[in-house]
């Protein structure tokens, strides 16, 4: 790991050019290596890079001022924003990143300002040099490390193997607002409720779906199937009576994901409910009426 201002590799660059840089690694480079290394990984700034892609350009005076002391701090300020966000999120980044190599990618005015990678370890933050003193996208790198990095053991109450990090802290949040309530409502009609979470993750994997399991199939479609058995089983005695007799678990699960099929099925079977969401239909309005018909035709 580097510590001192010595330690930058600057061949190639004029003499000028090297006390700019190294003023500005002094500046910089200890409270940034700190911070990350706070967070399990090294912090290394890969200075002939930067050295390759300006050579010849008006960005290389920037090398400095903006690439390393405007820059840095927005990086390891998301670095901390990303950790910060959940325990999970820390631990993940943790296990997974080892050490965060800064460099010079390419001079391309073509291409994306900054590019991210994670490889065998190694988080690569590649500035494209033709863009210095432009506003960086780091929420960009915040994104790709929410679909990159995991955890090696989980303590999750349910199954959420499958989804990435960003997946997972999006569910478990809905999760954590809506289903107390519903299970509460289910429960004093008779059954224990359970969410097939694996379901969820087959069908909607690959598709732009996945992104509305948390705030759509969970925060809009469960009290609107809480509500519905609460519904039914108001009617009437006798469906409050034949509820309880004839569920004794409601599970909600993915179905299926194909426009071609119904938005819902049910299923009762074993004095199991089960109730289908197809997946592709996420966002749409639900017929929950079916939901009592099927019922009323059940017991």
């Amino acid at each position: 790991m580097e510590t001192t201002t010595n330690s930058l590799d600057l061949t190639g660059f004029n003499l000028g050019e090297k006390k700019i840089i190294r003023d500005s690694y002094g500046k910089v480079f200890p409270d940034a290596s700190k911070l990350i290394t706070n967070y399990g990984p090294t912090f290394t700034i890969d200075a002939l890079t930067f050295e390759k892609y300006t050579k010849d350009t008006e960005e290389r005076k920037w090398i400095g001022g903006v690439a390393f002391e405007r820059y840095v701090p927005e990086l390891t300020s998301t670095i901390e924003k990303f950790c910060s966000k959940d325990p999970e999120y820390a631990q993940a980044f943790k296990q997974t990143v080892k050490e965060i190599i800064y460099q010079g990618g390419c001079h391309d005015k073509g291409k994306e300002k900054a590019t991210f990678e994670l490889k065998d370890g190694r988080l690569l933050i590649k500035l494209n040099c033709a863009y210095f003193g432009y506003s960086l996208d780091w929420d960009g790198l915040i994104s790709m490390l929410e679909k990159s990095v995991s955890t090696e053991n989980s303590n999750d109450a349910f199954d959420l193997s499958g989804y990435n990090l960003g997946e997972k802290k999006s569910i478990k949040d809905s999760h954590a607002k809506m289903y107390p309530d519903a299970a509460k409502i289910i429960t004093s009609c008779g059954a224990i409720f359970t969410i097939d979470y694996q379901s969820f993750e087959k069908y909607t994997r690959d598709t732009e779906e996945r992104k509305w399991i948390g705030v759509v199939a969970l925060e809009r479609y469960l009290p609107e199937l809480s509500s519905t058995i609460e519904k039914f089983c108001r009617k009437d005695p006798d469906y409050l009576e034949a509820f309880k007799e004839g569920v004794k678990e409601v599970i909600y699960q993915g179905g299926c994901y194909d426009k071609g099929k119904e938005k819902l099925t049910f299923d009762l079977k074993d004095k199991k409910l089960m109730i289908k969401l197809n997946c592709a239909y996420i966002c749409y309005s639900m017929d929950w009426d079916n939901l009592i018909t099927f019922l009323e035709k059940s017991f």
